[in-house]
């Protein structure tokens, strides 16, 4: 059996001397991990198409329950260009290659993921990674309560951020974790979760760094993962407070 499909490398990992396995997220078919051999040689023909953030057809064939690269032609690489670039690239990668079960499809985050990773070099990478984490939270089925406390219905002028997203005071769990949200950041979450991705990127960059505490709250609330390239992302997001 042989496939042929448009996606990206999301994950890399050294097999024996020369070898790859890959992770790929792939149009119409979904996360799939893949053996590439010989893709650590520089000769290799899947030397380019087979690093990470990689967009490219690959023909790949399967053995039983054995996928390996017979062919890829690389469109486009997203490498990033700094060292805060390469912790948000490989943090956006991580979060999907973690989250997302196998051979499930989900072009619409294929399609965020590589809109993302396009604009990451152009956009304050912590504004561009509320926009991600929220809108990947979205496509997959957590959204937010945002126009009122998810417990009693009321708005007060003091409002929390949980699991489920606004609570007032009368109805917080301080057994749970929580944080306050200020009005300017509510005002950019609701832009976020009703606005197409392409009108969001005009949008003003001010309030991002508002949106990290409740995002974190969030994400680690719904998402029971274990993600490596999170440290990085507190670590500058904490020093560029």
């Amino acid at each position: 059996m042989t496939i042929k499909k448009y996606g990206l490398v999301i994950a890399e990992k050294s097999y024996g001397e020369s070898d790859k396995i890959l992770t790929l997220l792939l149009k119409n078919f979904g996360k799939l991990k893949v053996y590439a051999r010989g893709a650590k040689k520089l000769s290799s023909k899947f030397f380019a198409a087979s690093q990470i953030f990689s967009c490219s057809e690959f023909v790949i064939s399967k053995n039983k329950d054995f996928y390996s690269l017979s062919q890829a032609n690389l469109i486009e690489n997203f490498a990033p260009r700094s060292y805060t670039e390469f912790c948000y690239a490989t943090y956006f990668c991580e979060l999907v290659e973690k989250f997302l079960s196998f051979q499930s499809v989900a072009d619409n985050i294929l399609l965020l993921l590589i809109k993302i990773l396009k604009l990451l070099p152009e956009i304050s990478p912590v504004y561009i990674a509320r926009i991600f984490e929220f809108k990947f939270m979205q496509l997959n089925g957590f959204e937010p309560q945002i126009n009122f406390c998810h417990a009693c219905n009321c708005m007060k002028n003091k409002m929390y951020f949980d699991s489920d997203g606004l609570v007032c005071e009368n109805c917080l769990d301080r057994t749970k974790i929580f944080c306050m949200i200020l009005d300017s950041a509510l005002i950019f979450l609701r832009a976020i979760l009703s606005t197409k991705f392409n009108e969001l990127i005009d949008k003003t960059e001010i309030f991002s760094h508002e949106l990290i505490a409740p995002s974190r709250v969030f994400i680690s609330a719904n998402l029971d993962l274990n993600l490596n390239s999170k440290k990085f992302i507190y670590q500058i997001e904490n020093f560029s407070d």
